[in-house]
């Protein structure tokens, strides 16, 4: 079983972000205004979709894309939440605070879209962090799932379906309503929600190994259509992080390091290198590949054989790739 006091999501908010304000990117964002407001939302209204996107686990898909939108909706939803929900004392918010709050809206959807897009999502992970319980009790209400009081099923179907939006390259979630992100950080997303449902499900029953119970049709190609590695995780780590930096293969830092593990996962059988039966081998070989960014030059990145005067490194004098 994991260990619960180190167990974090947090790498993979970090990671979006990473990409979300990469300078080396052209990423462009539309902000949508939507429909305008001749009144204020009621607090039954705001609770309600408040709900629906940050208490609620995803499950609706689209098309995979790449262009990134968010409406100004959402926005307005965190906003007139923290209102009603963490400063009203009693009674109704007075009218002037509403304005306000209506003003700061106004006023942070003019600004940087990166920073609404990385705030809303800070929102939704913290609820992951939080409030997964309470996810999981509001998805109860989900109508695939009305009727279905077991958590566990719940779990596992939500695996299931997440499992099998990350294998294909035709469909992305929709993480939350009224923000359409790129298949790339879409994914991001649905690995950290795997993280989580996987890791309350270790908790509910640790001795039972769900790992040995996935649908490989749904995850990842079974392990006999796959090549074995012979070697450790160190070993596989350093083979792509060198062929990353020569240039063999795309570069890691650059794109989706969750993305990468994953891949290589279902093209390697790397079984043999988990730590213990229960341990997810992908999860591992991305925290290896995440390294750490480097204290004296933020551009370059400390990986574990840096710091290890034990490891011999074995890929080291692959020639750079000149095509």
């Amino acid at each position: 079983m994991e260990n619960i006091d180190t167990f974090s999501i947090r790498n993979y908010e970090e990671e979006i972000r990473n990409i979300l304000f990469d300078e080396n990117r052209d990423i462009k964002i539309e902000k949508v205004d939507g429909f305008k407001r001749d009144h204020h939302p009621s607090k039954e209204y705001i609770l309600e979709h408040y709900k629906e996107t940050f208490l609620t686990f995803p499950t609706y898909t689209s098309s995979s894309k790449n262009e990134i939108k968010i409406w100004k909706r959402l926005v307005e939803i965190i906003h007139y939440y923290d209102e009603y929900v963490h400063f009203e004392v009693e009674g109704e918010i007075a009218p002037s605070v509403l304005e306000k709050t209506k003003s700061i809206i106004d006023s942070e959807f003019d600004g940087c879209p990166k920073w609404l897009i990385a705030d809303s999502l800070e929102a939704f992970f913290q609820s992951l962090n939080y409030r997964v319980a309470e996810m999981l009790n509001n998805s109860k209400e989900i109508s695939i799932f009305q009727g279905i009081e077991d958590e566990e099923v719940i779990i596992i179907n939500l695996l299931n379906h997440y499992n099998y939006i990350l294998n294909s390259k035709n469909i992305q979630l929709d993480v939350l309503p009224s923000l359409q992100l790129s298949k790339e950080l879409s994914d991001i997303i649905a690995q950290a929600l795997i993280s989580v449902l996987e890791f309350r499900l270790m908790v509910r029953n640790p001795s039972k190994d769900y790992q040995a119970n996935k649908q490989n049709l749904l995850i990842v190609p079974p392990s006999e259509e796959k090549i074995e590695w012979m070697g450790t995780q160190q070993e596989l780590c350093e083979l792509i992080i060198s062929l990353s930096d020569k240039g063999w293969i795309e570069n890691i830092n650059g794109g989706s390091i969750s993305k990468t593990a994953n891949k290589f996962g279902a093209l390697l059988d790397i079984s043999k290198t988990k730590k213990s039966p229960k341990s997810n081998e992908i999860n591992s070989l991305y925290q290896i590949l995440k390294g750490e960014t480097h204290p004296d030059d933020k551009t370059k990145k400390l990986y574990f054989y840096d710091n290890s005067i034990n490891y011999q490194r074995k890929f080291d004098k692959i020639s750079k790739c000149n095509g």
